[in-house]
């Protein structure tokens, strides 16, 4: 932009080592470009680098045992609760799960886990919210709940 007339401002920002454009519009592309650069940059900086340590090895042998254990049983995908259990060997945080067989073990677990629980398809809000008949009839057996569907304050 400014052609002849900034022509000699040009050449001293471009030996001082500073870019210029002809157009805005290239200036603020080229801008973006290098913000995503250092975005990304700053975000490998970010990534736990790999341990060498005893717990490592033990986490790596965790870790096979759960793909040793799918190619066992003839699988080739891995469950939800087993893809986020090898995801848990190598630090990357994940959702609590736990898998209940029964009544109790629900009850159980959804007493010992903070916030909202969820079981299969349905969501037990502890806020108070309405929730599944049938999963609050199963709250209320275990928990001595008060047998309301109207909302807690």
């Amino acid at each position: 932009m400014g052609g002849t007339e900034v022509a000699a401002g040009e050449e001293v920002l471009n030996r001082a080592g500073i870019p210029t454009f002809p157009y805005p519009d290239t200036a603020a592309r080229i801008f973006n470009y290098m913000w995503r650069f250092s975005d990304n940059l700053r975000g490998l900086y970010e990534t736990p680098m790999a341990s060498t340590t005893e717990e490592a090895e033990a986490d790596r042998a965790r870790a096979d045992a759960i793909i040793q254990t799918a190619r066992r049983a003839g699988r080739t995908i891995l469950t939800e609760f087993e893809s986020k259990q090898l995801l848990a060997t190598y630090g990357i945080p994940i959702v609590e799960t736990r898998i209940a067989t029964s009544e109790d073990d629900a009850a159980k677990s959804a007493a010992e886990i903070p916030g909202d629980v969820v079981t299969g398809e349905r969501i037990v809000r502890r806020d108070g919210l309405r929730v599944a008949a049938q999963l609050l009839d199963l709250l209320r057996r275990r928990a001595s709940l008060p047998d309301t569907d109207e909302p807690q304050t």
